[in-house]
């Protein structure tokens, strides 16, 4: 994964580029959305999705065809079938319908998410995996264009490991908020991690981080830079995806990752800014940093539940934040199911 090259770069006056176009110089711009029309004005590489945000896509008119696509599917291709697994298919059916249409006109990867009340069900979250993977192929996406996003705990990390050493599949490791995750992860073949630059309840809850403090206040800027660090450091290919941003001004921090996932209303309001900026984030910078030893969890269960447990704050704002997924996971299936 790159980023394009000095060479590629605009040539804009300082005052002339947008804000978004100058982050473009240094970092891919994925929408964090799956609805067309708010996102792909911004041009986006990739797309990416919770059950947060396809509640927010499915709430649009011109989106709601999917729901009941999605339900007529699932009463013809498993009518046989409990009406619990109905719900499910129709979910799933939905969410990768709304992920195809976006792969049809973006160049990059569609990123559907598991279902987060199985985030410590390894099985539950493998075989989900492979129904969404097989749902795309079957509506002409092949499985190189997706990926799946996964929670990251100790049961996420090995799915993933058995997704990508046995299917080939490509997954995005979600809910991050701690090295040993992003070190477990990698270890496990992940494509891709997203470490969130804020805790999930803060898009939630107007007391959380109401306002943009300034970089030297952020708390969690410097949790990224570690994740950053160490991968550049030991030569790690896996993608680094800057998530969970709430104010404009925090994208300015993750200037120079991989790549950034922006939900629309915040693209809107960044494109309107002026001026240009130097990356935060450089491979050059990373290398010269303070050496981070390598480590390894992937193999030792107990080491890692202990570094978490160890790391208050972390395992705090994973609870949180797979709490947060699970409720809208339960809304998302009940919006379905209640269109039986």
């Amino acid at each position: 994964q790159s980023v394009p090259s000095t060479s590629l770069r605009p040539t804009h006056a300082m005052g002339d580029i947008n804000r978004l176009e100058a982050i473009r110089k240094y970092s891919e711009i994925w929408a964090d959305s799956m609805d067309l029309p708010s996102s792909l004005k911004f041009n986006p590489v990739g797309a990416t999705s919770n059950p947060v945000i396809i509640l927010a896509n499915l709430s649009e008119e011109h989106n709601k065809h999917f729901i009941t696509e999605a339900v007529l599917y699932a009463k013809t291709k498993a009518c046989s079938e409990s009406r619990e697994r109905q719900v499910e298919l129709a979910v799933l059916y939905c969410m990768v319908s709304l992920g195809v249409a976006m792969a049809g006109k973006i160049p990059g990867l569609v990123n559907t998410q598991v279902d987060c009340r199985a985030a410590h069900n390894k099985d539950k979250i493998v075989s989900q995996s492979l129904e969404i993977v097989r749902l795309y192929e079957e509506q002409g996406v092949p499985k190189s264009r997706v990926s799946i996003k996964i929670p990251s705990t100790w049961e996420g990390i090995q799915a993933c490991r058995t997704l990508t050493r046995d299917h080939q599949v490509n997954c995005n490791m979600t809910t991050m908020f701690a090295l040993p995750q992003a070190v477990a992860c990698a270890e496990a073949g992940a494509l891709i991690i997203s470490p969130y630059l804020n805790r999930l309840a803060a898009h939630f809850n107007s007391d959380v981080n109401p306002v943009f403090l300034g970089r030297d206040s952020h708390v969690d800027l410097p949790f990224v830079e570690t994740l950053y660090n160490y991968y550049k450091q030991h030569g790690i290919k896996t993608i680094l995806l800057g998530a969970s941003i709430k104010h404009v001004e925090e994208l300015d921090l993750l200037a120079g990752l991989d790549a950034i996932t922006i939900f629309p209303p915040l693209l809107e309001k960044v494109v309107n800014i002026k001026g240009d900026i130097e990356p935060h984030f450089t491979v050059a910078k990373a290398k010269s940093a303070p050496a981070l030893p390598v480590e390894s969890y992937i193999d030792d269960e107990a080491k890692f539940r202990k570094a978490l447990q160890d790391d208050r704050r972390s395992s705090e704002y994973l609870e949180e934040a797979l709490h947060t997924f699970q409720g809208f996971d339960e809304k998302l299936y009940k919006l379905l199911s209640d269109t039986f």
